[in-house]
């Protein structure tokens, strides 16, 4: 006789045969850029599919899909579905977009718009083409804006080794004596999150990336600053200046962090206090128009800690 075969065990639930975990949502300041992104191609289908068409209309049927997630985390693994099926790279969404999005592609300084958004955007739209606030954009000063770093992208690069150079790891230990432990702020991949970013046009990102231009906080006035320049009077004939940070409605772009801010004021005041930010012009001066003497007198060495520790640089372009 032909043994009975075991029966199944019964299952209480689909764990197990059916994988519920889903994809892996967003980071806070990835979820806004992903969302315009999103909204770009249903709009762009959504307009092409037939004007006049009553009825279902599938990208509609998508946007509702998105809009009427039941939780604030639901849009992130609708979006990362999206993108898969899309065959996009969601990680084509970069830092310097979303720091764009935040400040409504203006500079943080001067508000003027960015040009490139300006021409993708008149192309598209013509004589109706408005900026982020609704303004018609057609007569408004605009000029080609760049995100530049707070602090220095290079603070954080490694070596060959995959170790700080001596002079970054220096560098990282002065941060911490201006704001203790402030360094982890910018540990990694953090250097190049929004809050260590702005829009800057380039004369601007060029002066405040050598601390000629800074930031000093409004007391009580939340992301308030005056901007203020230790450049000859005339230079920069806006400022100083007093601007507001522009926040997103939902605040899934991190501002820019008062410490960081903070930082960079201390910096330049010292360097600025101190004649060294004088020495350091003197020194690049020196190299631009006499070369690199061969008894060391344009100082190569110091130029090249300086270099290395990052702190000659500090932007990445807008569209880079």
């Amino acid at each position: 006789m032909t043994p009975l075969l075991p029966q199944h065990r019964h299952q209480s639930s689909l764990e197990g045969i059916i994988n519920f975990s889903g994809p892996k949502p967003f980071a806070v300041d990835e979820r806004a850029g992903a969302r315009r992104r999103f909204y770009d191609i249903i709009n762009h289908f959504d307009t092409t599919d037939n004007d006049k068409r009553v009825g279902y209309r599938r990208p509609r049927l998508v946007r509702y899909t998105y809009e009427y997630s039941r939780s604030e985390l639901s849009p992130s693994p609708f979006l990362r579905a999206f993108f898969e099926f899309m065959k996009l790279d969601v990680a084509n969404i970069s830092p310097s977009r979303s720091c764009l999005i935040r400040d409504r592609h203006r500079c943080v300084i001067s508000r003027k718009f960015d040009q490139q958004e300006a021409i993708i955007r008149l192309t598209k739209h013509g004589n109706n083409a408005q900026d982020d606030e609704g303004n018609l954009l057609r007569g408004q000063l605009s000029m080609i804006l760049r995100v530049a770093h707070i602090l220095p992208h290079s603070l954080t690069q490694a070596n060959a080794d995959c170790l700080l150079d001596d002079s970054k790891t220096a560098a990282l230990m002065i941060l911490n004596m201006f704001d203790c432990n402030v360094s982890h702020l910018i540990d990694g991949n953090n250097i190049d999150r929004p809050f260590n970013a702005m829009s800057l046009t380039h004369d601007l990102h060029t002066h405040f990336g050598n601390f000629a231009v800074f930031f000093e906080a409004v007391p009580g006035q939340a992301h308030t600053y005056q901007v203020n320049t230790f450049l000859p009077p005339g230079i920069l004939q806006d400022l100083p200046v007093t601007r507001t940070f522009y926040l997103t409605n939902d605040r899934s772009i991190e501002p820019p962090s008062p410490r960081l801010l903070a930082i960079h004021h201390a910096i330049a005041h010292i360097l600025h206090l101190s004649g060294a930010g004088e020495y350091i012009d003197n020194i690049l001066r020196d190299m631009e128009e006499t070369g690199v003497q061969e008894d060391g007198s344009t100082e190569l060495g110091r130029i090249m800690k300086l270099r290395l520790g990052g702190w000659l640089d500090g932007a990445v372009g807008a569209y880079g």
